[in-house]
């Protein structure tokens, strides 16, 4: 068989590579072969190191950031006085740098792909794993992600919440995404004070689907102060959840709380 040209070799060898070159779901470099075990191969060394999970200085009930990053996790004052409704509080790191940045580019530029990134990101938590085990010959949890108002759904075009949990419907889980609805469109709460949001929030959220007895996993992209989270959770054991664990992509930094 006659041989192509060497340029046109060169060419497909070079267009093959493209191809088949795994790219940085972050920020689109080249990930090298020695790089292929950071997020199973889907992130390169730089952007794994910007988006390491956040192991210590946090409260594992709520998940307000301490001072001091190495300190062991410790319940927060508020918690200790008031425990929040739900059994678990999980994240995976703080809402600053890259983190913040691509949760923006996702939320205000529709970069959808990074919806796919941060549910693999949240999946790679150990204590998720925790949740299912044991659960073969019982209901699986029940992903129900934080909805929008009809309204800013439709401003919005996507419920981002809603696009990260994709990624989690796997074995142990199943996603609701219409188990909760939102029937306030309240204002922003970017300005309001912890009891102003919680006001705000009264009466926002319904339960259109049977919860009794179920274990849910209620996901939210940023937590600030908690409010939403307590408001949909509360709602959920109100029409008969068994339990409800919460999972948050980034939590905010103390001194952007309000």
């Amino acid at each position: 068989m006659r041989q192509a040209p060497a340029p046109l070799r060169h060419l497909r060898k070079h267009l093959s590579r493209l191809l088949l070159e795994r790219r940085c779901l972050a920020c689109g470099a080249p990930v090298r072969g020695k790089e292929r075990g950071l997020l199973g191969g889907r992130l390169c060394a730089d952007c794994a190191a910007a988006l390491a999970r956040r192991e210590k200085g946090f409260c594992p009930r709520c998940g307000e950031i301490n001072a001091w990053p190495a300190l062991e996790p410790s319940p927060c004052a508020r918690c200790l006085v008031a425990p929040p409704p739900w059994q678990r509080f999980l994240f995976h790191g703080v809402y600053e740098g890259m983190l913040r940045e691509l949760i923006l580019r996702l939320k205000l530029g529709g970069e959808l792909p990074l919806a796919r990134l941060f549910g693999l990101l949240l999946l790679e938590h150990p204590e998720l794993r925790e949740l299912t085990a044991g659960l073969e010959d019982e209901e699986p949890i029940l992903v129900v992600p934080v909805p929008l108002h009809p309204a800013r759904l439709r401003a919005r075009g996507f419920n981002q919440v809603l696009e990260l949990a994709r990624p989690l419907a796997r074995p142990g889980f199943r996603l609701e995404p219409r188990l909760l609805c939102r029937t306030k469109n309240t204002p922003t709460q970017t300005t309001l004070h912890l009891d102003s949001r919680r006001r705000n929030l009264r009466a926002a959220f319904s339960v259109t689907g049977d919860t009794r007895g179920q274990r849910i996993l209620l996901l939210d992209d940023v937590a600030t102060t908690g409010a939403t989270l307590h408001e949909t959770a509360e709602a959920l054991l109100r029409a008969g959840a068994d339990r409800v664990d919460v999972l948050v992509l980034a939590r905010t930094p103390l001194p952007n709380r309000s």
